[in-house]
């Protein structure tokens, strides 16, 4: 599968579950906000189009040119535009999602379009195991390392230079394998499938890998070596790999560095990498 077929199948999904469910979409650009005037038909937008509500009001309108304040369902809330950026402040989507709250819905984020998608909350998680490309709260997790901590500024960009071979079917079926067994060890009640997860080839003949429609994975096969960036989603790859070829020599680099370090054990060579929160 190519890059064009996949992106395909998850805007097939979106189009599919989005009308078989009733979901509401909204396109939104927080960079089109840029003063009060847009607020005002921001907040309106939200509430009468996304969430069906005429239980809001403005609040004291003409008393700042940057801050809008409003009440939602009884409950006092703000945007403001932030001037640094001149646009709408960057953790608006905060009170977005308090909104959707209050109005009893969920939302969630597109991916890659950025649009906005509400529903009644049990069917946004039936959609997302069916393929719906979206975030779900659960997913704050595939921005790590696989043991938990964040990514240091060093260790993105990295890779690994792996002794041995891929196919795109099989890193795609030990990914899921992967993703479901690290779950299952973490007590989430979350599960993906083949619905979900799509292995491809992009324009550089690597295998990449869309997960409900977001950007992951990273791997040139060249004969017997295979060179995998280091992710997330790599990381479950390769801790599956490594169990079945433990004998398989491992070198990891550094982006832009010179020179490749021996990984002697990758388990305990992961556990060391990240910083804390």
């Amino acid at each position: 599968m190519d890059h064009s077929y996949v992106f395909k199948y998850f805007g097939g999904r979106l189009t599919e579950l989005k009308d078989e469910f009733g979901f509401k979409l909204f396109d939104n650009n927080p960079c089109s906000i840029k003063d009060k005037g847009d607020l005002v038909k921001f907040v309106n937008r939200l509430a009468e189009e996304l969430f069906e509500e005429d239980n809001f009001s403005f609040i004291n309108e003409d008393e700042s040119n940057t801050v809008l304040k409003f009440n939602y369902k009884g409950q006092e809330l703000s945007f403001a535009i932030d001037s640094k950026f001149g646009h709408i402040e960057t953790d608006f989507y905060k009170t977005v999602q308090f909104m959707a709250f209050l109005s009893d819905k969920m939302i969630a984020t597109v991916n890659p379009s950025g649009e906005y998608i509400v529903g009644d909350e049990e069917d946004i998680r039936e959609a997302w195991s069916r393929g719906l490309p979206i975030h779900i709260p659960e997913i704050n997790f595939r921005h790590r390392n696989i043991s938990g901590k964040y990514f240091k500024k060093q260790e993105v960009g990295a890779k690994f230079l792996v002794e041995g071979t891929v196919t795109l079917e099989k890193y795609e079926s030990e990914l899921i394998a992967g993703l479901n067994d690290f779950l299952k060890e973490r007590a989430y009640n979350i599960e993906y499938s083949s619905k979900q997860i799509k292995a491809y080839f992009d324009h550089k003949k690597q295998i990449c890998v869309l997960i409900n429609g977001d950007y992951g994975g990273g791997i040139i096969v060249n004969s017997d070596q295979m060179i995998v960036k280091n992710s997330f989603e790599n990381q479950i790859f390769l801790s599956r790999y490594f169990k079945r070829y433990p004998e398989s020599r491992i070198l990891y680099k550094e982006e832009g560095s010179e020179k490749a370090e021996v990984v002697l054990n990758f388990f305990d060579f992961i556990l060391n990498f990240g910083r804390d929160e």
